[in-house]
C-alpha cells in the first residue's frame, strides 16, 4: 500500500511530468482520499500515506509547470471491489467509480482539490470540520492548503 500510495505517485510524476511539460498542455491526477486530513484507529499507514500524497501534489503544483494543471482527487467512500464485503453498503453512502472519475476530469485545471462527487465533497468537509474541533492536535492544516 505505501509503495502505490507514495513511491508509485513519485516514480509516475518524475517520469511523466517533465514529458507533459513539454507539451502544449498536460493534466496530473493524483488520487488521495479525503483520509489524508485525519487519522484513524487501524488505518494509520493508509491515512499517513493519503496525507504524503496530497503534500506531494501540492508541491507538484508549486513547481511552475507551464503546461500541466494539477489535481489531487480526494474521493471518500467508492463502491470498488477493494473491499467486496462493504461494496454493497458503499453503494448507498458513496459513489461510483465512474462518477468519481468524471467528476475528476470536469475540475482538472479548475481547482486544485476535487471531492470527485458532491457527495464526497460533503463527506470531506464534515470530516475535516469535525476532526478540527474535536481533535485539534491530530488536523493536518498543512494539506487543506489551497494552491493555483
Amino acid at each position: 500500500m505505501l509503495d502505490v500510495n507514495m513511491y508509485h505517485v513519485v516514480a509516475l510524476a518524475k517520469l511523466y511530468l517533465p514529458q507533459l511539460n513539454d507539451r502544449s498542455q498536460g493534466g496530473f491526477i493524483s488520487v488521495s482520499s479525503i483520509t489524508a486530513h485525519c487519522v484513524m484507529p487501524l488505518n494509520t499507514a493508509y491515512c499517513a500515506s493519503k496525507a504524503f500524497c496530497t503534500n506531494f501534489t501540492a508541491g507538484v503544483a508549486l513547481d511552475g509547470l507551464k503546461n500541466v494543471d494539477v489535481l489531487c482527487l480526494q474521493p471518500g467512500a467508492t463502491a470498488t471491489n477493494i473491499v467486496p464485503k462493504e461494496k454493497e453498503r458503499i453503494k448507498w453512502v458513496g459513489a461510483h467509480p465512474m462518477d468519481v472519475v468524471n467528476g475528476s476530469l470536469r475540475d482538472l485545471g479548475k481547482v486544485a482539490i476535487s471531492y470527485g462527487t458532491f457527495s464526497h465533497e460533503v463527506q470531506g468537509r464534515l470530516i475535516m470540520d469535525w476532526f478540527a474541533y474535536n481533535f485539534p492536535q491530530l488536523w493536518n492544516w498543512s494539506s487543506v492548503m489551497t494552491y493555483s
